[in-house]
């Protein structure tokens, strides 16, 4: 059995040229920079709304208990 490969094995295999094609960036500083900030925004919203949620609980169960 021969171990080396031959051009023929070789064929079928991606060229340092085709990797460094598919290697584009995806998205950009400023758009992932974009989607950080509006996903900051969300959280922010979603921490406040909890926020307002447990003092409501907080208060409820205060007013059933006294």
């Amino acid at each position: 059995m021969n171990a080396l490969a031959t051009k023929a094995d070789l064929a079928p295999l991606v060229t340092k040229d085709e990797l460094k094609a598919a290697l584009v960036p995806l998205v950009t500083k400023d758009e992932l920079k974009a989607a950080l900030a509006a996903l900051e925004l969300r959280l922010v919203k979603w921490m406040i709304g909890a926020v307002f949620a447990g003092a409501g609980l907080v208060i409820a169960a205060l007013r059933l208990i006294g």
